[in-house]
């Protein structure tokens, strides 16, 4: 390790020709940055190849001020980059790390062209591309081999596994409050295919989502996968009655990421408000269930603009789907089975599209 000091500062650095010499107010590093995440406690953001996770007032009292200079959490978040990495699986590669009286900050590098699994998959359902049958192999290999690993990841969702294209390689990012457990139990795998699995079943067919399971060795013939959906279903259920509590029901609905839906084509309904008001909540149900279905968009009173419909869904493809919504406590018959406009097979509310 190489250490150097700047302002109130202390860094330490991998690699000796990895060294620079970072302003001595963190501040000064956002000049020219591209900002991935900000909230009061962590700024996230992009510079010259590097990423920086900035975590703000982590010190409270002496006995933190003590932590943070031999324990903080981007010391302990750099190790754990090492101790994963060294286990056989690809990271963000740590740079460096450093702490002053109240913060601490996280360096790592860039990997070009790699994007979050969760952002692949949405852009692909945005543009009406298909998903590669390699991907989706190579993915489920991968996240299967990780939750059979020894570690445990709690906050192993799909926005934290990068996903470089070009080179068709999975890496782990985010790695704080990963530890590897004396034994790890049924119940912590369990969390960690739920987390994997719950922003990204939306946007999955029956043959994909069964590809995926099988190549992860979670579900390799039919009584798996339905024993899987039912699974899902109960702590997708969980969730929500959570989520209900803080039910968002502004008018303009994002995609994964806070980032604004932008399909190529789009419909607008009028509807009776009680209607639509059923509609909007359904579709945040949908929505966390991983149930393929026509996004809603945006409304302004009884008026809205919804994802295009574009046919009728195959019968095999209907039937995959009303088991999906059985198995999740729906009653079939309230949708109709439909495609969108990028051919996929999805559901929607039938007073909405009737």
């Amino acid at each position: 390790m190489f250490s150097l000091k700047s302002g109130k500062w202390q860094w330490r650095f991998l690699k000796e020709e990895e060294v620079f010499t970072p302003p001595g107010e963190a501040a000064a590093l956002l000049d020219g940055a591209v900002i991935v995440k900000d909230n009061p406690v962590t700024t996230v953001f992009r510079r010259d190849g590097l990423f920086f996770k900035w975590e703000k007032d982590v010190v409270k009292g002496c006995r933190g001020k003590i932590k943070n200079r031999f324990f903080s959490r981007s010391a302990r978040e750099f190790a754990t980059l090492q101790k994963v990495c060294k286990a056989g699986f690809e990271v963000t590669p740590p740079v460096a790390y450093g702490f002053s009286d109240r913060d601490c900050m996280l360096i790592t590098r860039e990997v070009s062209g790699a994007v979050s699994v969760l952002e692949y998959l949405v852009d692909r359902y945005e543009k009406g591309e298909p998903l590669p049958e390699d991907f989706l192999a190579d993915w489920g290999t991968f996240w299967g081999k990780f939750i059979n690993s020894g570690f445990y990841f709690p906050d192993f969702h799909c926005g934290n596994v990068l996903y470089a294209e070009t080179e068709k390689r999975f890496l782990l990012v985010d790695l704080y409050g990963v530890y590897k457990p004396w034994t790890l139990r049924a119940e912590q795998k369990k969390r960690m295919v739920f987390r994997q699995m719950k922003d990204a079943m939306e946007f999955l067919s029956e043959q994909e989502l069964k590809l995926v399971l099988k190549c992860a060795g979670i579900a390799g013939n039919e009584q798996q996968y339905t024993a899987f959906l039912e699974f899902y279903a109960g702590k997708a259920q969980e969730l929500l009655l959570r989520r209900m509590r803080d039910f968002d029901e502004r008018a303009l609905r994002y995609r994964p990421g806070r980032k604004k839906w932008n399909f190529a084509e789009t419909e607008q309904r009028e509807l009776p408000e009680t209607v639509l008001d059923e509609a909007w909540t359904k579709d945040f149900a949908l929505q966390h269930h991983g149930i393929p279905h026509l996004h809603l968009l945006e409304r302004d009173g009884g008026k809205m603009i919804m994802e295009k419909s574009a046919g009728v869904a195959p019968e095999a493809a209907e039937n995959a789907l009303r088991k999906r919504l059985e198995i999740a406590g729906y009653d079939p018959d309230l949708f109709v089975c439909c495609l969108n406009s990028g051919g996929r097979a999805v559901v929607c509310d039938r007073k909405v599209v009737l």
